[in-house]
């Protein structure tokens, strides 16, 4: 490897020949002074990334850094110009400005222009908590001397030129830089940290050089997949985020099925998986889609989900969202009345299931909803009752047609290969005949969950709401409402029917509309995002009460 000098930032390092990266050690001042403050670390993706540092691992990070140690801990950045220059690049590339690509790269290229507009050039993507100890220690100076080790790590001179140790334990860097104004500068300028510099704005590359360089952490496919910064990244991480959809958030937080160790932890981002696993299915086998993936739960189909140039709607959002929206509420109050009401007792397979029953109802996509062009809307206050019925439904489903059966209609036993019965040898069953399972069942292929199995249950669960007119007493019962999912009604006509729907009466005050008010700017048209407690697909009212109107809102017409 060459010498090389980056004049531009003043950051000497050394050059790896393939250009993609810039990798090396540099003084603590040009890294404290000069490229922190225009490093950004998105915050959302170090919080699902990285769990807060104590002060035991910060007093351990500051004593290997004043002693040299520090070395093997990479900083890992990324260029943000890099990454702009790949996406416009990719950009120029596409024929067609209205395709999905296009648009994708469009905001993805929007998102990094507005770091860059804000005055940042890089993205911290590992070294988050080791940046902030030495902002504590160098710049804020609050950073606090706890640990026995700095009684004596740090030395001094006296008078006479002898070193001597300074017991700095119970101080602060400010306490210490104002009594030895000459330390600072000293350990700026002599003091080191290893820094890799991701040039190459391809989202893979990046993936693959943070493996290979960051500091120790083993990140597992879905926590690199949220890596990328993609519009589906962020999308996944504002879903699941506590303040924006605290629901939703709570439900993955209580779900039993995430309590494991590995890819399918909460810990481990399997909530982020479980969700892209339900927006795979939606995207290649739900959306009306060109080039569906046939293995589309597949690792390179997911990751593919996460590149720049993958587009995610705002209707497709919103139909995840609600989605999990109904699901997350309608658990978390049934598994309130439970044993362990903190937990959400729902296995793996169970809830990517419960969530495409969801997801196929109120989309309309059940072969009996689709005959008659309707869809469902769950009744506001009803999920808990929603959702123990379609539990109920997937509990049935899980227990039937779990053995083969011969001609007559009998359980085919299993023998032995003497062509005797085999008998169940432990638990409940102990001495009872085995039966040959049934491979096609449910039950059998909620274990081996590939994209075949998955639409071969859905289909179960759709001949189980014929056969059951579940449907039908639903709605019977207040829990849902069935809307007409086509409607060729122009804008304006559904105005005007909203209008009749409300008599004429503002949905927003609640006075009386006259024709002129209708006809005119002065009121203006609502989409909400249910029918659940009897309102309509556009309501009309006040526009200036319009604008303070909710995403959750429902209103209801004054009858």
């Amino acid at each position: 490897m060459s010498k090389k000098t980056n004049t531009q930032n003043e950051i000497p390092a050394y050059l790896i020949p393939n250009d993609q990266v810039t990798a090396g050690i540099i003084k603590s001042r040009v890294f404290v002074e000069t490229i922190l403050p225009k490093t950004t670390v998105d915050e959302k993706l170090a919080q699902r990334i990285f769990t807060d540092w104590l002060d035991e691992k910060k007093q351990s990070y500051i004593s290997s850094f004043l002693r040299g140690t520090n070395m093997t801990s990479v900083f890992v950045i990324a260029d943000i110009s890099s990454i702009l220059l790949k996406i416009e690049g990719d950009i120029q590339l596409c024929d067609d400005t209205s395709s999905e690509e296009y648009i994708a790269l469009s905001e993805n290229k929007d998102y990094f222009k507005s770091l860059v507009d804000s005055g940042f050039s890089y993205l911290l993507l590992d070294g988050k908590h080791r940046s902030e100890v030495l902002n504590e220690f160098f710049v804020k100076k609050n950073f606090k001397f706890t640990d026995d080790i700095f009684e004596s790590l740090i030395k001094t001179y006296n008078v006479k030129g002898n070193p001597v140790e300074l017991n700095v334990k119970g101080r602060t860097t400010k306490e210490l830089f104002d009594t030895h104004s000459d330390i600072r500068d000293f350990l700026l300028d002599n003091t080191g940290v290893l820094v890799c510099i991701i040039k190459d704005g391809d989202i893979k590359q990046m993936q693959k050089i943070f493996v290979d360089t960051n500091s120790g952490l083993k990140l597992f496919p879905m926590e690199l997949r949220i890596c990328t910064m993609s519009s589906v990244a962020r999308y996944v991480r504002d879903l699941t985020d506590k303040i924006e959809n605290p629901l939703i958030h709570q439900f993955f937080q209580q779900l039993e099925a995430l309590n494991g160790t590995g890819e399918k932890s909460l810990i481990k981002k399997a909530d982020l998986l479980l969700l892209s696993l339900v927006m795979a299915y939606y995207f290649n086998k739900v959306k009306d889609n060109k080039k569906p993936i046939k293995d589309f739960y597949s690792a390179p189909s997911l990751d593919y989900m996460y590149s720049y140039d993958y587009s995610i709607s705002s209707t497709d959002k919103n139909i995840i969202r609600q989605t999990f929206r109904i699901l997350a509420k309608g658990a978390l109050e049934e598994y309130k009345k439970s044993k362990k009401p903190k937990k959400v007792g729902l296995k793996w397979g169970e809830t990517q299931n419960l969530a495409l029953f969801i997801l196929h109802l109120i989309l309309g996509k059940t072969t009996q909803l689709k005959a008659d062009s309707l869809r469902v809307d769950v009744v506001n206050g009803k999920e808990r009752e929603f959702f123990r019925e379609l539990f109920d439904a997937q509990e049935k489903l899980l227990a039937s047609n779990l053995f083969e059966l011969d001609s007559n209609g009998n359980t085919i036993p299993r023998l032995d290969k003497y062509g005797n019965p085999l008998l169940h040898s432990k638990g409940k069953l102990k001495g009872t005949p085995m039966w040959i399972e049934n491979e096609h069942s449910f039950k059998r292929k909620n274990l081996n969950n590939t994209p075949e199995n998955q639409y071969d249950k859905l289909v179960m669960f759709d001949d189980y709401i014929k056969e059951t007119n579940l449907l039908e007493k639903l709605e019977e019962a207040g829990i849902i409402v069935l809307v007409e999912s086509k409607r060729s009604l122009t804008k304006e006509e559904k105005r005007f029917q909203a209008i009749v729907q409300q008599n004429s009466i503002d949905v927003f005050t609640g006075e009386y509309l006259s024709l002129g008010e209708i006809e005119s700017g002065a009121t203006a048209n609502s989409h909400i995002e249910a029918h659940s407690a009897g309102g309509s697909d556009m309501v009309v009212g006040n526009a200036r009460a319009n604008l303070k109107s909710k995403t959750d809102t429902i209103y209801n017409a004054v009858q």
